[in-house]
C-alpha cells in the first residue's frame, strides 16, 4: 500500500505505517479496524537573494552589513563582485 505520487506541490510525506502489519503486508483480523495512517507535511518554499556589486572605471572594497547574515565587504575584481562567487 502506498500513496500515490508525486503529491501536490509543496507536500512530503513524512510517515506512513498501519496498526496491524506494515505497509508491504497489512494483516486483516476479522473483527478488529486495521487503519493505515499516512501523514504529510507542508513545507513552505523559500526565497533568495542574490548580491552583486558592479562599478565603473576601477575596482574596490566596498563595507556591506545586511538583515540575512551578510556581513563581508564586497571587493570587486573585474568591476563586479558577489559574496558567493
Amino acid at each position: 500500500m502506498s500513496e500515490t505520487l508525486p503529491l501536490p506541490s509543496g507536500w512530503t510525506q513524512t510517515s506512513a505505517s498501519c496498526n496491524n502489519g506494515t505497509l508491504t503486508a497489512v494483516t486483516v483480523v476479522a473483527g478488529v479496524t486495521t487503519i493505515c495512517t499516512f501523514t504529510n507535511t507542508y513545507v513552505a518554499p523559500t526565497g533568495s537573494i542574490q548580491v552583486v556589486k558592479n562599478t565603473v572605471g576601477g575596482n574596490g572594497t566596498f563595507p556591506f552589513t545586511s538583515n540575512f547574515g551578510l556581513t563581508s565587504p564586497l571587493i570587486t575584481s573585474g568591476n563586479t563582485a558577489s559574496p558567493d562567487g
